[in-house]
């Protein structure tokens, strides 16, 4: 089927809005949210005087923390996106010469289903998400320690009594919070080809207070030799940083009409226009194709949707996408819908940090930078989600939407629960 002028400019003045949020240049920040938290962990700031030596002890710990805030900018840019698909579709009756509503499903709000919304229509609409990121891997933020191990002096044996202290590295507070504000459109090609765009806006704070602590078994080391203090503060973060996250853009055909299950094929372009060491986007093109079938019946509806994210900048990172849910119409203008939404990663993921310091192994030479090493961490990641919320219709052709998205894993950065609220309009 033909698209005729006015569509061929309605997808123009979209794609001019993409482009201009991707080539449009970021105004002129300070350090980014990573830089602060890096600057925290310098192992400069765990440099232990003794009346002997300076006592290095051992950056790898904080190094690989900091491969894992690497991991933190990936995954806290990887927010939950609206589904392409609004709450009313329609289609062209040849007989009543007019569109006619084509779905009596409101539909979900995260996963997809097949239907489109009819030739020559636009849904329009904006949500809001917040995420306050409390775990990595299980582990609470707020209180994590890290343990930093004295740089082994192994050829003199007098000085064995220092490779037994350690250095605790503890996060008082870990505070990761971000405001999504996503802004979609969807546009029908035809009756059976959809266009989208989503564009979100982050407002990403970071806030911690850390301090280290020197387990003293040998009673040498002391942060302050006159006053013997094993204790003293890291630093403060409290910093804040805006702006566009990963610009995504969507297209999805239906194959079949008027058959018992719809079924249909769809295409996600991920933009790296989010800025990863902001915590604000993944730092990588992606391509994810996926499939999706879903039924009305009546008033509700059942759907499913299998896809795989693909990276080409880093294999490591491609994912498998995956979403199950319902739609229960309650009544004529509000519908409860329940979702699980999942990806895995289809390999493990390895991060890489070179240039991590070494030092002397005599006392004589401990406070000698003496070369450098690589450390590394690899994992993969299985996030599950439950996400269950309400859909009300207050006026024609107007859907407002509330809902909660809740972890079934523990796997990478989580929330304890993560609310949204949206607004849709079609025309």
């Amino acid at each position: 089927m033909q698209a005729d002028a006015k569509t061929w400019g309605s997808i123009g003045v979209i794609t001019l809005v993409v482009l201009g949020g991707v080539v449009a240049p970021r105004a002129a920040q300070g350090r980014s949210l990573q830089d602060a938290l890096s600057d925290l962990l310098d192992p400069a700031k765990v440099q232990v005087e003794t009346p002997n030596h300076t006592a290095h002890f051992s950056s790898s710990s904080a190094a690989t923390f900091g491969l894992l805030v690497q991991q933190v900018a990936a995954e806290s840019g990887d927010f939950q996106a609206v589904s392409t698909t609004p709450s009313f579709t329609y289609r062209y009756n040849p007989d009543l010469g007019a569109l006619e509503r084509s779905s009596g499903s409101l539909g979900s709000i995260f996963a997809e289903r097949a239907n489109t919304i009819g030739k020559g229509r636009f849904d329009l609409g904006f949500s809001y998400l917040y995420e306050n990121l409390t775990s990595l891997d299980g582990q609470d933020l707020q209180g994590l320690t890290l343990t930093l191990k004295h740089q082994d002096i192994t050829d003199d044996p007098a000085a064995a009594v220092y490779d037994k202290d350690t250095v605790s590295v503890v996060f008082d507070r870990f505070d990761l919070t971000s405001h999504i504000l996503s802004f979609f459109g969807t546009y029908g090609i035809t009756d059976q080809w959809d266009v989208n765009v989503l564009i979100p806006l982050i407002v990403t704070t970071l806030t911690v207070d850390a301090h280290a602590q020197i387990n003293n078994a040998s009673g040498i080391h002391f942060f302050d030799q006159d006053k013997l203090t094993t204790r003293k503060s890291l630093g403060h973060i409290d910093e804040q940083q805006t702006g566009v996250g990963d610009i995504l853009l969507r297209t999805k055909y239906r194959f079949t009409l008027d058959a018992p299950i719809d079924v249909a094929g769809g295409l996600t372009l991920r933009l790296p226009t989010g800025d990863e060491a902001n915590f604000q986007g993944i730092g990588d093109f992606t391509l994810t194709p996926y499939l999706v079938a879903s039924k009305a019946i009546g008033k509700h509806d059942l759907h499913a949707s299998l896809g795989f994210e693909a990276n080409p900048e880093n294999k490591d990172r491609s994912r498998a996408r995956y979403a199950l849910g319902a739609t229960i119409g309650l009544v004529d203008r509000v519908a409860f819908l329940v979702d699980l939404l999942g990806n895995s990663g289809l390999s493990k993921e390895t991060i890489t940090k070179g240039n991590v310091p070494q030092y002397g192994t005599t006392l004589a030479t401990s406070n000698t930078q003496t070369g450098t090493t690589t450390v590394s961490r690899s994992f993969r990641n299985d996030i599950v989600d439950l996400a269950f919320g309400l859909k009300v219709t207050p006026v024609e052709n107007g859907v407002l939407y509330a809902s909660v998205i809740v972890p079934l894993t523990s796997d990478g950065l989580r929330a304890d629960y993560i609310p949204s609220v949206g607004v849709q309009w079609g025309f």
